[in-house]
C-alpha cells in the first residue's frame, strides 16, 4: 500500500515506519531553481529602493511572505529620501 504518496518506487520508511517521499537528486536542482527565481524578484527591489533613498538590502523583503505586501505598500505612499533631496535643492523631479 503506497499511503496515496505516488508509486512504491518514490517512497521509503523513516525511523518510525512511516512512509516519506524521497526526494532523490532533485533537491540540489529544486534549490537552485528558488535561487534564480529568488533573484528575479530581489534585485529590482533593491534598485526601487535605492533609487528611493532607503537602503538596498530593505528589498530582500519582497521574498518574506507578509512583508513584500507591506514593502510594496510602503515603497507606494511613503515620501521617499530621494524626492526629500530634490526638492531641498530644487531640482526637477
Amino acid at each position: 500500500m503506497n499511503a496515496g504518496f505516488g508509486t512504491e518506487q518514490e517512497l521509503r520508511l523513516d525511523k518510525e515506519g512511516e512512509f516519506v517521499m524521497m526526494q532523490g537528486n532533485m533537491a540540489g536542482a529544486h534549490l537552485i531553481w528558488m535561487l534564480i527565481l529568488a533573484l528575479i524578484v530581489v534585485i529590482p527591489f533593491w534598485r526601487i529602493c535605492q533609487k528611493a533613498g532607503y537602503p538596498g538590502i530593505v528589498g530582500i523583503l519582497s521574498i518574506v511572505p507578509v512583508a513584500n505586501i507591506a514593502l510594496i505598500y510602503f515603497l507606494a505612499f511613503a515620501k521617499w529620501p530621494s524626492q526629500n533631496s530634490a526638492e531641498d535643492t530644487g531640482a526637477p523631479s
